[in-house]
């Protein structure tokens, strides 16, 4: 019976408490037999389920915060680049609307009698000139350049002016006579007319330069096809004494949408007074707004 005692061979297994390297449980060590369940401390390895810790690597969901890159959503702010509608308070450029009937002197066509010298074949035929003769070179203030024309007129004498040319102003695009006069005094007896015809206009002189503008057509001067050589420009005296002292500058045939009759600072003789300028360039300006909106 002493062989039992030879039994306690399991010794070995004390080699399991080797592995218990939990040496901390040796408080235990009487009960290690069930060592072996001391490998079930092993399995806590799953000690790498301090992994899962590590799993909170979602931290990466930190990178959803970093998604909130959305921020580029503030490019949406910059979608307002809509700003752009301004252009549509630039659209009221009709602005410039206004500056261009201001500007567009109808003058497209033009042809100079008189400035500073006979121009273009027409020269003077006066007759009735106190003195003799017209002073073409007078240089007391002339309206532009360096001389105009100065003459008194006796009793119904009259300046005249002739061309080597008949001028079918018509068909030339002439459309009025624009000239630019004063005088030494007030006068309103000096009349325009188209030598051969019956229809005059008189003209309300002042010492300040003022410019004259007369339709050729039949609203105006009533001119015949052709002037020039036989149907002269005239301007007569209609007093039986002398005038005042004349001075004329810038005769000129042009191409002119105005009324019949104008004087540069708005006033027309008789029934012949018509709107200013600028109140028809007020009227274009209306209706190229109403047009545009």
């Amino acid at each position: 019976a002493t062989s039992k005692p030879a039994t306690p061979s399991p010794s070995p297994a004390t080699s399991k408490p080797a592995t218990p390297s939990p040496s901390p449980a040796t408080s235990k060590p009487a009960t290690p037999s069930p060592s072996p369940a001391t490998s079930k401390p092993a399995t806590p390895s799953p000690s790498p389920a301090t992994s899962k810790p590590a799993t909170p690597s979602p931290s990466p969901a930190t990178s959803k915060p970093a998604t909130p890159s959305p921020s580029p959503a503030t490019s949406k702010p910059a979608t307002p680049s809509p700003s752009p509608a301004t252009s549509k308070p630039a659209t009221p450029s009709p602005s410039p609307a206004t500056p261009s009937p201001t500007s567009a002197p109808a003058t497209s066509a033009l042809m100079t009698i008189y400035d500073d010298t006979f121009q273009n074949g027409w020269s003077d035929v006066s007759w009735g000139v106190v003195g003799g003769s017209v002073n073409y070179k007078s240089t007391s203030s002339p309206h532009s350049g360096s001389y105009c024309a100065q003459f008194v007129l006796s009793g119904w004498g009259g300046l005249q002016f002739w061309s080597n040319d008949m001028i079918d102003w018509a068909a030339k695009g002439y459309t009025s006579l624009s000239f630019w006069i004063r005088a030494d005094a007030k006068y309103s007896d000096l009349e325009v007319n188209i030598a051969g015809t019956s229809t005059t206009y008189f003209m309300s002189l002042t010492t300040s330069w003022q410019k004259v503008t007369v339709s050729l057509g039949p609203s105006g001067l009533n001119a015949p096809t052709l002037i020039g050589r036989d149907n002269k420009i005239v301007m007569q005296n209609q007093r039986a004494s002398n005038s005042a002292t004349f001075f004329l500058d810038d005769v000129q045939l042009i191409q002119e949408t105005k009324p019949s009759f104008l004087l540069a600072d708005g006033e027309a003789s008789g029934a012949d007074r018509v709107v200013s300028t600028s109140l028809l360039v007020c009227v274009l300006f209306g209706l190229s707004l109403f047009v545009l909106f």
